[in-house]
């Protein structure tokens, strides 16, 4: 936590809830029931990048942005 508050970075899930629909890890194995209801405001709070932990989370953020 302090690296990441000396480097200005933050750490969030677009998801807040869902489950998956086999057994296994894959991001793309998810049925995403709701997204994280904060992250439009962290957003437009003036960050400058999103970083994505695959293309299928990348996809569901673009997909269901309002920014």
């Amino acid at each position: 936590m302090q690296l990441c508050e000396r480097l200005g970075l933050g750490i969030t899930d677009i998801i807040y809830e869902c489950k998956r629909t086999k057994q296994s890890s894959l991001d793309n194995h998810l049925e995403i029931i709701s997204h994280n209801p904060n992250l439009e405001n962290l957003v437009k709070s003036g960050i400058k990048a999103v970083y994505f932990s695959s293309r299928y989370i990348e996809s569901q953020y673009k997909n269901n942005s309002n920014t």
